[in-house]
């Protein structure tokens, strides 16, 4: 498996992986422009369709949200890309407790759903 390299916003990555986990991917426009990022760059449904594309077949794909509304918007997501997803639901830390709760999502990108 290639080494992960972070580029900004990923967009210029041309390798294949086995297994990517994607953290607290911007659902909502509101939390992005409050990071301070161009509303320019909102695409939810494009980056993961790129991120998707960047999984090798027979692989697996972790997302982890923040709080439910961003859950549930993940899960209109795939809807729309017609994915099915095994959800993780409430995620657990023994680490510091998070200021909003976290909920996951696995997905396998199989040959037929590639």
């Amino acid at each position: 498996m290639p080494m992960c390299r972070s580029n900004g916003a990923g967009t210029e990555q041309k390798n294949k992986f086995s297994f990517i986990t994607w953290f607290l991917p911007y659902l909502a426009i509101e939390p992005m422009l409050s990071a301070g990022l161009p509303e320019y760059h909102f695409d939810p449904a494009g980056l993961f369709r790129y991120i998707w594309g960047l999984l090798e077949s027979e692989c697996i794909l972790l997302i982890v949200n923040q709080g439910l509304a961003e859950a549930r918007l993940q899960e209109q997501l795939f809807e729309f890309e017609a994915l099915s997803a095994e959800k993780l639901g409430l995620l657990d830390s023994p680490f510091k407790a998070f200021h909003y709760p976290r909920y996951g999502w696995v997905l396998f990108k199989s040959e037929t759903k590639a």
